[in-house]
């Protein structure tokens, strides 16, 4: 068995996990560590560029079939298993790290009694983000079984700690991307930056509202989201309910680098999440954030009125006071930037990935 590196996730879409995966790929890569890329979905997928050299495979890609009813979801479900596990095996490597969700149960099961060592790496909070009923349940049976369970967060590790071994969970911090083209996006107006998919679980609707409440006392500003997902009608059709259709402006999946130089705050107003990547990114731009109090990975690192502004999630009213707070006072939107900035220098590259490291270091077990 090869001692190299095996990467499971349902797509390369443009999601903060995928974007942890490319950088492990180019990370390990360049340490001489074989690795590869197993995807359910195909290249047309794809959002994060990818060395040329990497060896990757598709299980599904544009011909994957919908199932219809639950015997033929079950029938799909075990296809999907019988590929993985063959694809896994001709690929040879000793670790295999599958990522998100549903992905992690599939894997694992997959890969029971393979002799793998199976790391499944939680990007969200399980004891938020429910993947339906019977994927729960799957979930909590199976992920016990993995080798070593990580998390980006404390607060997933203490949700996963009921069903979940003490001596398996791993707190592993995303590393923070980092650009150096220093190009930036010119708006002839103050603008708003929301990044990320569009879906139910980032609360794009709680935001589009809280934006217009904003403007009654700041008419000159855009708001500005990048983002791709299935939300995106529904999200323009609310933009025309509130009469937003010329300050509102949803630029599909753009490389955020260049946004967060020129926005003058960014919001995540998320009903739950991990660790998001976009946000630790904006902070290490100085760009100044507004947040959630139900993303449990920023606790401690988003702290009110001090490296970013905390607001109760699904409160429009409030998420409006904050963007109206750091309109109107620039100085406190400098401040919190910089002392933002100054926090998340702990989730350097070179020591997040010495963590990521022990994960592939093949004999003794990592330590807590």
């Amino acid at each position: 068995m090869k001692q190299g590196v095996t990467f499971v996730v349902e797509s390369m879409g443009g999601g903060g996990a995928q974007q942890v995966i490319a950088h492990l790929i180019r990370h390990w890569s360049a340490r001489g560590v074989e690795v590869a890329l197993i995807t359910f979905q195909g290249q047309e997928e794809d959002k994060v560029e990818l060395p040329k050299e990497i060896t990757r495979v598709i299980l599904d890609g544009q011909g994957a079939m919908k199932s219809s009813n639950a015997f033929q979801a079950i029938f799909f479900n075990l296809r999907r298993l019988w590929k993985l596990r063959r694809a896994v095996n001709l690929l040879e490597h000793h670790t295999v790290f599958p990522f998100v969700g549903t992905t992690l149960v599939l894997t694992i099961l997959a890969l029971f009694m393979s002799g793998k060592r199976v790391v499944a790496c939680e990007r969200n909070d399980p004891g938020r983000q429910s993947l339906g009923k019977s994927w729960n349940v799957m979930r909590w049976l199976v992920t016990r079984f993995a080798w070593k369970v990580t998390a980006n967060s404390r607060g997933a590790l203490e949700s996963m700690s009921g069903w979940v071994p003490a001596s398996k969970l791993v707190w592993v911090p995303n590393p923070i991307r980092r650009d150096n083209s220093r190009m930036k996006y010119v708006s002839d107006r103050p603008f708003v930056l929301a990044v990320g998919r569009l879906n139910k679980q980032k609360a794009y609707d709680v935001l589009l509202e809280a934006f217009a409440e904003f403007l009654t006392a700041n008419a000159e500003w855009n708001l500005v989201i990048l983002g791709e997902g299935p939300e995106y009608s529904h999200l323009q059709r609310l933009i025309c309910d509130f009469g937003l259709e010329d300050c509102v402006f949803m630029h599909g999946y753009k490389d955020p680098f260049a946004y967060y130089r020129t926005a003058q705050m960014m919001v995540q107003a998320s009903r739950y999440e991990g660790l998001p990547n976009t946000v630790l990114e904006a902070m290490s731009c100085a760009c100044p954030v507004i947040v959630t109090d139900s993303q449990t990975g920023l606790k401690g690192i988003v702290t009110d009125r001090r490296t970013g502004l905390v607001v109760p999630a699904n409160d429009v009213a409030a998420l409006a006071e904050a963007m109206k707070s750091l309109a109107s006072r620039s100085g406190l939107a400098q401040e919190i930037g910089q002392a933002g900035c100054a926090e998340v220098a702990v989730f350097s590259d070179g020591h997040v990935m010495e963590i990521w490291d022990q994960l592939i270091t093949v004999g003794p077990q990592v330590e807590e």
